[in-house]
């Protein structure tokens, strides 16, 4: 495992300083000064140059980052880096949203439609959003089927359903539709969990996220081989309603905040109560996985 020397006397806050007080460089070295203390075991798979200029463009692409804690930021770059995700959300991978003062890694549709898609076990995935003037047709049965042709001769009027269809290695398909109800409810949690909800992904990409949230709730019936797309939609899922949630496995959560022997004057960290619990939660669930000898993919599952 790659290992990195931290001078003692040079320190770095966890707190992010707004943008127009360091320049690029600085907040460069701060970011990298931090990977390098708070995430030393996660460093045998990531690059803390190449991270830590992607926090920067982060901060640069959403400034209400700037209030987010900065450890907190780096967790959703490593988190995307560990699921072979963009996280600057203009290809519709992933998104980084500040939730208070913390940074969450939320995962777009075409994110979870690319970790479908690596299982080896899904052909491909589309989604779709039907709207008002739109034909839409969808029986279920013993002939389960949706029929949608969209209405192309202006102004389709207002969505009122998405639906995901998959179509699995042996050539079955398999489709899940949800209501405007279903879906608006969702929103509804979400954004009452964020700052700003103008940077939003629910606001700036919202028929995305209709389609994210049809794909998402198909993924749960997919013969899905992959611990990591199983791990990335449970916990999306969790974490779009407000239950904590962590992508990187409990013991490197647990490394990140132990404090380990002489620290420089500046810890880079913010003592927080909430950040306890989750700690505290994500150690509990890996004890309860050895004592039960479970896998993560089958700990998912009996806990979904």
């Amino acid at each position: 495992m790659a290992t990195t020397m931290v001078a003692r006397k040079k320190t770095a806050s966890s707190k992010v300083v707004p943008m127009g007080t360091l320049n690029y460089n600085k907040l460069v070295d701060d970011f990298k000064f931090l990977i390098a203390r708070n995430f030393a075991k996660a460093l045998d798979r990531i690059d803390p140059n190449q991270l830590a200029r992607f926090a920067v463009k982060a901060l640069r692409q959403n400034p209400k980052l700037a209030e987010c804690d900065k450890i907190s930021i780096i967790k959703c770059l490593i988190e995307a880096t560990d699921l072979g995700l963009n996280p600057d959300g203009l290809l519709g991978e992933a998104y980084i949203v500040p939730y208070g003062n913390e940074a969450q890694l939320i995962v777009g549709y075409r994110g979870l439609i690319k970790l479908a898609n690596s299982t080896g076990k899904v052909k491909s995935i589309e989604a779709k959003v039907v709207y008002e003037k739109d034909d839409f047709e969808v029986s279920f049965g013993t002939d389960s089927k949706i029929v949608h042709k969209p209405y192309l001769l202006g102004d389709p009027g207002k969505p009122i359903a998405a639906y995901a269809i998959a179509t699995l290695d042996d050539g079955q398909k398999v489709f899940e539709v949800l209501s405007r109800r279903e879906i608006e409810k969702i929103k509804e949690i979400a954004l009452s969990r964020v700052k700003n909800p103008n940077l939003s992904p629910w606001t700036q990409f919202e028929e995305e996220m209709w389609k994210k949230t049809a794909v998402r709730r198909l993924m749960k019936y997919l013969p899905l081989s992959s611990t990591k797309a199983m791990t990335a939609v449970t916990v999306d899922e969790y974490r779009e309603v407000g239950v904590p949630a962590d992508i990187i496995d409990a013991e490197e959560v647990a490394e990140i905040e132990e404090p380990s022997g002489e620290q420089p004057e500046e810890n880079g960290r913010i003592e927080d109560p909430e950040e306890a619990e989750r700690i505290k939660v994500a150690k509990e669930i890996k004890s309860l996985q050895e004592e039960l000898g479970l896998t993560e993919s089958q700990l998912v599952v009996l806990c979904h």
